[in-house]
């Protein structure tokens, strides 16, 4: 079959060429079916506008037609999905081959006016007759295994009949996520953040569960990143905003205004108007700007660092304090920590639990702590879980500690009585689990 130049078209055209191209299959030859998906083309199109998006999308389409071979057809059926025909194939090892060839190729940089850019790509596979000898099955089992790769993380995913039951369930719950704020089956748990010069509860950061009726109760390691990639991320940080602001006008007062933390993700940061919504939601409860803290990872303000920084700026210019979470464990440069607008750094658990057993964790406890205190910025110590770690953090200088040794994530009426259980024990006990 001669090959045809990558002009855009539509599924049913590319049925109708499988259709034809298995008609004519040779016994013991098979058909491959690559669906390659540019996952950043929106955003990209968002950035540059929509005559550079056709750029890039005609500088990739003819990088794919050089990628595969004369026999072999490729197709635009979408603005940003490819269908490449592997006409002939000899195994699954080969569509892989091919695979790995286009990905490599796809996110070589794109020159965009005055920019480089990069294409992130993703690709299903499947084969006939090995999976189906449809047409139709094919192309559906192709999309299938492109998002496994989604959910995976993967540069592409083959077709198998495990991957699809489990991206129908993944797909299930996507479902009952959208449906999960309007049942009311997400609520907030508070974990207290102690202050080391007092040794009482300053604040506490909300984390968000979910009781689906179905499946009991899901991670947010789960449901977060499903969100996050599935754009449900938007409405979930706003309950969690929301919830947050309200139900923190309800704890007592023992030991003043407490703070409340909330988290947000990368794409809230580049794709959601925060300063917005914060705005709008301190307005709604009443709240002060300054006891609310919005930590974010050290990785996802390098993700996109030029964008980040900017938001962080207008949460601190609304009076909003910007906690780094997790320090340590990405990979940020100290020319751009230096121009982070922030009040605290975080550091990861996994520095703090082993740090009176390694002396490796202890050193970059330190350093961090350091570090902070050269920028003028609060420290707050995850992982807290014995009377030991608590005490040498507070020697070296830690402003909060927070941890399992204090408590657990407790729901609102829990925290509540554990601020009143607080204020009633003596400050020398405070610190009992």
């Amino acid at each position: 079959m001669e090959s045809t130049p990558v002009n855009q078209t539509s599924p049913s055209v590319l049925i109708s060429v499988l259709c034809n191209a298995m008609k004519d299959l040779p016994q013991d030859k098979s058909i491959g079916l690559l669906i390659v998906h540019i996952e950043n083309f929106d955003r990209l199109v968002s950035a540059f506008g929509h005559r550079m998006g056709g750029n890039l999308i005609s500088t990739l389409a003819t990088r794919l037609r050089e990628t595969i071979r004369a026999r072999d057809v490729a197709m635009r059926i979408s603005d940003s999905k490819f269908a490449v025909i592997v006409n002939g194939a000899h195994n699954d090892g080969h569509l892989m081959l091919a695979a790995g060839k286009m990905s490599q190729t796809l996110e070589q940089p794109v020159t965009l006016g005055d920019h480089n850019v990069a294409a992130a790509s993703r690709c299903g596979m499947a084969m006939s007759p090995q999976h189906t000898t449809s047409a139709e099955e094919l192309l559906q089992h192709a999309e299938t295994a492109l998002l496994a790769a989604v959910e995976n993380n993967t540069a592409y995913e083959l077709y198998s009949k495990e991957k699809s039951n489990d991206i129908a369930d993944a797909l299930g719950l996507e479902i009952e996520l959208d449906l999960a704020i309007a049942r009311g089956e997400f609520e907030l748990h508070y974990q207290p953040k102690i202050s080391t010069e007092s040794l009482t509860p300053c604040g506490a950061e909300a984390l968000i569960r979910w009781h689906n009726p179905n499946r009991g109760l899901i991670s947010p390691d789960i449901f977060i990143p499903m969100a996050d990639r599935t754009g449900r991320i938007e409405p979930i940080t706003r309950f969690v905003l929301n919830s947050a602001l309200r139900e923190a006008a309800d704890w007592p007062t023992h030991w003043g205004e407490l703070s409340v933390a909330i988290n947000v993700t990368p794409t809230v940061i580049d794709q959601v108007d925060l300063p917005g919504m914060i705005l709008g939601a301190l307005g709604m409860w009443g709240a002060e700007a300054a006891r609310l803290f919005v930590e974010i990872t050290e990785g996802a303000i390098m993700a996109n660092p030029e964008a980040s920084l900017q938001v962080l700026k207008e949460l601190r210019d609304l009076d909003v304090h910007v906690s780094i979470d997790d320090f340590g464990t990405g990979y940020s440069s100290l020319a751009y920590f230096k121009n982070i607008p922030a009040d605290e750094l975080k550091i990861d658990k996994s520095f703090v639990v082993n740090m009176l057993e390694d002396a490796g964790d202890e050193q970059i406890v330190r350093a961090v702590i350091e570090l902070a205190r050269s920028f003028g910025l609060a420290v707050t110590a995850e992982g807290v879980e014995d009377a030991k770690t608590a005490s040498a953090l507070g020697s070296l200088g830690c402003d909060r500690l927070q941890g399992y040794y204090y408590s657990r994530p407790l729901p609102q009426q829990a925290f509540i009585a554990w601020l009143d259980d607080f204020a009633q024990t003596p400050v020398a006990d405070n610190s009992r689990s």
